[in-house]
């Protein structure tokens, strides 16, 4: 049983159990441990992989839960009718986790790879906060009609934020809630909580496009402008 209860990687590689109270109850004699999957479910029971049967009168479905698709199933919609859904095909990508391109005025909170596995997630919510005011603070400043995340600027923070991520304990997991199914860690930040305060200070107005509102253009004005959330 010791060995079966042993995780096969490395410390902090999926969140810690800080309890252990759920030993005794593992080692009572009407409780059997099983490490298989599920090959079927009989009319008594369940049959294991292991090619064990186990009897039961209630069968309990614990499924977990879908991290990795954010804001579902909300329809976000975006300059060109270009959906956040048809965006994040290949994984959830926001810049410090906030803003996407191609979405003008839209702002995320708790969004892609902001989650920690160290720190409390209260103060990178307060950074954010602090975040999208200055944003805010700004279109309204310069009379802006939005302003959108520039491509290049998601891209370059993007790639920087994976390769630190491919050098952290949760990439040498092999299956997590940290990532999606290709393996992409989407939920985490690479660094400290002090380094993402220090990257959300203050605004770079240069990474994104700002136009004003007498400025008409083809695809601000064949859309609306995609809400705050």
């Amino acid at each position: 049983m010791r060995e079966a209860l042993t995780p096969d990687y490395p410390v902090c590689g999926k969140r810690i159990l800080i309890s252990d109270d759920y030993y005794p109850a593992l080692t009572r004699e009407n409780v059997v441990l099983e490490t298989a999957g599920v090959e079927r479910i009989t009319a008594d029971g369940v049959t294991c992989a292991s090619g064990r049967e186990h009897a039961c009168d209630v069968l309990v479905l614990a499924t977990g839960f879908d991290t990795t698709h954010f804001i579902s199933p909300i329809a976000i919609e975006g300059l060109n009718g270009r959906t956040l859904e048809e965006s994040w095909t290949e994984g959830a990508q926001a810049y410090l986790g906030l803003t996407v391109a191609g979405f003008p005025n839209f702002f995320i909170m708790y969004g892609p790879n902001t989650n920690l596995g160290h720190n409390s997630i209260i103060f990178m919510i307060e950074c954010q906060t602090h975040y999208i005011l200055r944003c805010i603070e700004l279109i309204r400043g310069q009379n802006l009609k939005f302003i959108d995340l520039r491509p290049e600027a998601l891209e370059a923070y993007y790639a920087k934020l994976q390769d630190e991520l491919s050098g952290t304990v949760w990439s040498q997991t092999g299956k997590s809630w940290y990532k999606n199914e290709d393996g992409t860690i989407t939920n985490n930040w690479s660094g400290t909580t002090a380094r993402y305060w220090w990257r959300t200070r203050k605004l770079d107005p240069d990474a994104y496009e700002k136009v004003p509102r007498t400025q008409r253009t083809v695809d601000a004005e064949a859309r609306p402008q995609a809400a705050a959330v």
